[in-house]
């Protein structure tokens, strides 16, 4: 009896010291696993030019296949960084055409990726658009300067890959360019999408600054993380359009997010 409870203790000092690292090299794995099928999708973005056919990567389709038997938790997604907006960014790729948008890339160490997009009918003044990653001290994603009179829209989005798409935030503005100043008619969130283990509440938009020389639209997305069904987290996201009169037709756009 005393030898099987030896025995028995034993095995139970030897499983608390391996617990540890059986979930540390879980952990490490889910990461090689994010990083590895992230990067197969980035490369496919900036081959094809699009996001369409990403869920077909043969990386993405093991991903989903781990996830959905439990090999791999979803926190590895929702603690994903550009799902957490932190701002170690590794790289940023500037003024490439995805999917027919003008659009700026933030790249993440642990491999996830923000596409940030402006999409207009206006002409472009410069060639050089300016991005700015998230951070603490900036929340700009967006800056182009643009030209023409008359009824204009802007639509500001933000995608997020983890590897796959997990959020599509939009905002869609809808303005009129005078000599003199701008005017807002109405804005949109028409089109934002999350996708599980993130789920879209709700989204609303607003006029926050109008008939003048700076006008501005918001738009706010309330979300919850979840974990093998369970919520886990609420937050809600922001995005801002200004859009600032600058001489004679030209205007400039900025974009922002918090």
């Amino acid at each position: 009896m005393k030898k099987v409870l030896i025995l028995t203790l034993t095995l139970l000092i030897f499983s608390s010291f391996l617990l540890p690292y059986t979930i540390s090299a879980e952990k490490i794995d889910s990461e090689i696993v994010l990083k590895d099928a992230s990067q197969k999708a980035l490369d496919y973005v900036l081959q094809n030019k699009t996001t369409d056919g990403i869920d077909l990567i043969p990386e993405i389709k093991i991903m989903k296949d781990k996830i959905n038997s439990g090999n791999i938790s979803e926190e590895i997604l929702t603690n994903a960084s550009a799902i957490k907006m932190q701002d170690n960014y590794s790289e940023i790729i500037k003024q490439v055409v995805i999917d027919d948008l003008l659009s700026n890339i933030i790249i993440y160490d642990d491999g996830s990726f923000i596409i940030v997009s402006g999409e207009t009918s206006a002409k472009v003044l410069n060639s050089e658009s300016e991005v700015y990653p998230i951070s603490i001290t900036s929340n700009k994603i967006w800056e182009q300067t643009y030209y023409g009179l008359g009824n204009q829209d802007f639509l500001l989005r933000y995608r997020v890959y983890a590897p796959y798409l997990v959020k599509d935030l939009q905002l869609k503005t809808y303005f009129n360019v005078q000599m003199d100043l701008i005017t807002i008619s109405s804005t949109s969130t028409a089109n934002t999408a999350t996708y599980y283990p993130v789920v879209l509440n709700s989204a609303n938009s607003w006029i926050s600054q109008n008939n003048s020389s700076t006008v501005k639209s918001k738009g706010e997305y309330f979300m919850t993380d979840y974990v093998g069904g369970i919520p886990v987290y609420s937050y809600k996201s922001n995005l801002e359009t200004v859009i600032i009169k600058g001489i004679h037709d030209s205007y400039t756009i900025r974009g922002y997010f918090w």
